[in-house]
């Protein structure tokens, strides 16, 4: 793991619970498919016994995304269209149908057959446009979701949380797109690029260990579990100006629960973060100012992963673009580090009735591959030590745009009610209707979302 990461994510925590006094009690675990939500406002007084429940819904889809310049694009397009003439480049021992597409390391054309992996861009006589054998992947997204929060107080301030996402992501509707001829290379050895995808896509696939796809796929199951304590203060009518200050502070674990992701399949989606074990601070508050009716808020927060060793898809030729590749190895992860931050500004009262309208700016740093397979590409490092030239495998793998974290900037709006304990009761309720749009992104899938709150709070008594 980078120490500049930790470091980096402790100085950003500790700006943000030294210059706010801040309050608020919320949790989300963002990804490409599924960017930040709206905040959420909590209690503005601190029960020694209080308990805060909440469920969040959360529906999100897309049919597009935004790509490294921030374009919008069809949704698998994130990372660039599929570049057939490289995908099946360098693989030790392929099989019989991409061997027949792409050839076997220093090995010539196979006479009289399609033969993508000899063609070049910048040859004329290739007979291959600058869009020739670029195909664009669409498909549609869609994803449900319940985030379950528990926050108990516990004494002095201090509190303890428990969060769990309950997940369904589904992806319908996936399709290839040949961007360039049907028909593409030299007389002798053209290459028909329709056959390719329509005949011939999942039996290379196959024979690269990689399961058959198709037009639809689907993940459901729990996410990952965060764990965490924190601080909290409260203080009203702390000048003319600010009538109230709240805050807190938190840091928390997160483990890995969610099913384990299927490197094979090329559109399987995790429900996690596919790592070992992570570490979360958060902060969030709100300060009425000038009225009651009236506040702003701010919060961020930040995320560091463990490394851990795993299988991963990967590239085996550096100029390897798109959704999926064909290569696989064994590497250890150093999963990029995440962090947001946010405001908002609150017309309404903190007990009662509420419109919120925020900003959110989120990102993931990139994350790194080391190969631990000193087998892997063995026939390719072999060829190019033969022709006295030098082949760094980890540079080849991290070249990839799959690695380059993702960004989000977010528009939220929501109505809020938060209701106050009667004389004779303990529980206040809270309701809420959030909507957030992604303004722009890189790598990102481009997913509106729609949500909903159901909480309330109530003393113990214990």
């Amino acid at each position: 793991m980078n120490s500049r990461k930790i470091f980096g994510s402790i100085i950003f925590i500790f700006f943000c619970s030294v210059t706010f006094s801040l309050y608020g009690y919320n949790i989300d675990l963002p990804m490409f498919y599924k960017p930040p939500v709206c905040p959420q406002l909590s209690p503005d007084k601190i029960g020694k016994t209080m308990g805060t429940f909440q469920a969040r819904y959360k529906y999100a889809s897309a049919s597009k995304g935004f790509d490294t310049r921030g374009d919008k694009c069809t949704l698998f397009d994130i990372y660039g269209p599929i570049d057939l003439l490289y995908l099946g480049r360098n693989l030790d021992n392929p099989g019989d149908r991409t061997r027949g597409y792409w050839g076997k390391i220093g090995e010539l054309a196979p006479a009289g057959t399609g033969y993508l992996g000899g063609l070049d861009r910048s040859v004329a006589a290739d007979n291959v446009g600058t869009k020739d054998g670029l195909v664009s992947c669409h498909g549609h997204m869609s994803t449900h979701e319940i985030d379950l929060l528990y926050t108990q107080q516990l004494f002095y301030g201090f509190f303890a949380q428990a969060y769990i996402p309950l997940k369904s992501v589904s992806l319908t509707k996936i399709n290839f797109e040949n961007l360039g001829k049907s028909v593409i290379g030299p007389a002798g050895h053209t290459v028909n690029i329709d056959n390719l995808i329509s005949e011939d896509l999942n039996t290379i696939l196959e024979e690269c260990g990689i399961e058959k796809y198709s037009a639809s796929h689907k993940r459901s199951g729990v996410g990952d579990l965060v764990c965490s304590v924190g601080w909290a203060g409260a203080g009203q009518n702390q000048s003319e100006l600010v009538k109230n200050l709240s805050g807190f502070v938190s840091a928390g674990v997160i483990f890995p629960m969610a099913k384990k992701y299927n490197e094979k399949n090329i559109f399987d989606v995790p429900l996690g973060y596919i790592t070992s074990i992570g570490f979360m601070a958060r902060a969030q508050g709100d300060m009425t100012i000038f009225t009651p009716w009236l506040g702003i808020g701010v919060y961020g927060g930040g995320t560091v992963f463990l490394s851990k060793d795993r299988y991963v898809p990967v590239k085996t030729d550096e100029k390897q673009a798109g959704w999926f590749t064909l290569g696989r190895c064994y590497a250890s992860v150093d999963t990029g580090s995440l962090w947001d931050i946010g405001c908002y500004a609150r017309l309404g009262y903190r007990n009662g009735g509420s419109l919120l309208v925020g900003y959110t700016y989120a990102s993931q740093e990139h994350t790194s591959l080391t190969v631990r397979d000193n087998n892997f590409l063995e026939t390719y490092v072999k060829t190019q030590k033969d022709l006295n030239k030098s082949v760094n495998i980890n540079n080849l793998v991290n070249s990839d745009e799959r690695l380059r974290g993702w960004k989000a900037q977010m528009l939220h709006c929501a109505l809020i009610y938060k209701g106050q304990a009667g004389e004779n009761s303990t529980v206040e309720p809270m309701v809420s209707i959030e909507y957030s749009y992604p303004i722009t992104g890189k790598y990102l899938f481009y997913a509106p979302m729609l949500a909903g709150t159901l909480g309330f709070s109530v003393n113990l008594n214990f």
